[in-house]
């Protein structure tokens, strides 16, 4: 049999048996005269082939459908693997052992030995979105920025454009040139990323008119982007800002994105793989469908968001990203799916922790790192989870100190680890009290007009091994007014994570700070630890 709350007359008309009708039980259980202890137990030993919960966002019809206890049988031994017209469908999970990342250990902070640089403007574009920032293996010195540009602060088509913009030094972040690494397309390019393979070459991505584009340089050229370079990838992108990454030992570059399948039905957590950015890999993927119908035309879903891939010793790889059944709400859960065979194919994924914003992920020496959000809306904490066995099992430890967080949904912290593992992590916090709750996030949201009204200061910390960090040190002089950041489509779209990148003598953190005028400015500082 199969257990369901909507639409259950589509079982009975396709000949499969109806157990029981979740809504009607939970009513008798709430008042006494029904004895769920059987179902529960049911549950547990995963009776049910398929067990279907229809959601009506936004608001969670589904808690009065179903009890707690219910929902947390359902959860501990069913994982969601696809969603259809509203309805979640899970199926029995394999070897869960739970939540792999428990509650953060609080260690003492230190005091950081740290020499601070002079604060250099990258550059003098005012309207962009959170650079991301590579530093080269081969040259330490050899640093490149990439950002979204926009034409106006207020950026809503046709009138206002989108491009992207790439930045390089190579004098240690001291001097930078521009340049455009895109021919203009005839809509929007934007969602940049950049990295650098062990033997220096410099590889950026970009989306240009809904087509995922990538384009090389070297050295020798200056970095030169050239038009010939240019090449198209995949048109199969949906909502997730695409991330491009270099295996550390072989160079071999990583797409992580969300891919579409069955004709644009659904999408999944996907992975392409390039030796040399000339041949892609057939798509590997995350068994995770998600329709997107049910969040393109409607709110009924989320799409996956904050795919990334982390490398561990050999051929092991694991992809990681956040997507939680119930739609528009935080916190929401975080993924993990192993690959032993270089991401060719991936293990069911399975819960990590959940969190209450966007996630970072990294790895380096074998090692996986993710950053994210415990505790509660009203008093999160930034937290690091690390593993040491290919994702097995994890350790989480604080790291924003004694600097208060609040609820936010963008503006993810940067992480970078050096290749003698010093863990490097830049993040937002208010300035003063916010308002923005979780509740007037989703209102704000539904009613298409949610800016930024906060003011930000930008904080910097550090630990050698990844188990305690330093007090955070703040990197702004004045508060940052979020009401400077882009805006498009009544919406702050300040861009999704900090970039920083890590060298074992130094780290360099960039960040949205105040412009000298509207808008924001990009500023980057060499950290001497």
């Amino acid at each position: 049999p199969i257990l369901a709350d909507e639409y259950m007359g589509l079982l009975t008309r396709n000949g499969r048996s109806l157990y029981l009708q979740p809504f009607e039980m939970t009513q008798l259980a709430n008042a006494g005269v029904w004895d769920q202890t059987p179902l529960l137990q049911d549950l547990e030993a995963q009776t049910f082939p398929l067990v279907l919960i229809h959601h009506f966002s936004p608001f969670p019809v589904y808690r009065e459908r179903w009890t707690p206890e219910m929902l947390a049988a359902l959860d501990a031994n069913y994982r969601p693997v696809q969603t259809m017209a509203g309805t979640v469908l899970y199926q029995p999970r394999e070897g869960w052992r739970g939540m792999a990342a428990n509650e953060p250990t609080i260690n003492p902070t230190f005091v950081p030995e740290v020499a601070l640089g002079e604060k250099t403007a990258v550059t003098d574009a005012a309207f962009i979105t959170l650079p991301q920032l590579a530093i080269s293996p081969a040259n330490p010195d050899h640093l490149a920025m990439i950002t979204t540009t926009a034409t106006d602060h207020v950026c809503n088509p046709p009138d206002c454009k989108l491009d992207l913009l790439l930045a390089v030094s190579t004098d240690g972040g001291v001097t930078w040139d521009e340049q455009r690494p895109f021919t203009s397309g005839r809509g929007f390019t934007m969602q940049g990323s950049a990295t650098f393979t062990p033997d220096g070459t410099l590889y950026v991505l970009g989306v240009r008119d809904g087509v995922v584009v990538t384009n090389s340089a070297t050295a020798d050229t200056g970095y030169k982007m050239t038009v010939t370079g240019q090449l198209e990838v995949t048109q199969g992108q949906v909502a997730v800002p695409p991330l491009l990454q270099s295996q550390p030992q072989t160079g071999e570059l990583y797409l992580s994105y969300d891919s579409q399948l069955g004709g644009r039905t659904y999408t999944t957590p996907s992975l392409l793989r390039s030796r040399n950015g000339q041949r892609w890999s057939s798509i590997s993927r995350a068994d995770q469908r998600i329709s997107m119908a049910d969040f393109q035309t409607s709110f009924r879903a989320v799409p996956p968001d904050d795919v990334q891939m982390m490398f561990g010793e050999g051929q092991a790889v694991a992809m990681v990203w956040t997507w939680d059944a119930a739609p528009w709400t935080w916190p929401r859960d975080v993924w993990l799916a192993t690959s032993s065979d270089g991401g060719r194919s991936f293990d069911p994924p399975q819960q990590l922790t959940e969190t209450w914003g966007p996630i970072t992920a990294g790895s380096e020496n074998g090692r996986y790192y993710v950053l994210y959000r415990t505790g509660s809306e009203t008093s999160p904490t930034l937290a690091l989870a690390t593993s040491d066995d290919d994702g097995a099992s994890w350790d989480s430890v604080a790291v924003n100190g004694n600097v208060t967080l609040g609820f936010s949904v963008d503006k993810a912290a940067g992480l970078d680890i050096a290749p003698d593992g010093t863990v490097d992590v830049v993040f937002y916090a208010p300035a003063e009290p916010c308002d923005l709750t979780l509740e007037s996030w989703g209102q704000q949201l539904a009613n298409g007009s949610l800016v930024d009204h906060c003011r930000y200061d930008v904080y910097y910390s550090y630990s050698e091994d990844g188990s305690r960090f330093s007090q955070p040190v703040r990197l702004n002089e004045a508060a940052i007014a979020g009401e400077q950041f882009v805006q498009g489509g009544g919406l702050s779209q300040p861009g999704s994570h900090l970039g920083l990148a890590s060298t074992a003598a130094a780290a360099y953190p960039i960040w949205l700070d105040n412009g000298t005028g509207e808008g924001v400015q990009a500023v980057t500082v060499r950290i001497e630890r």
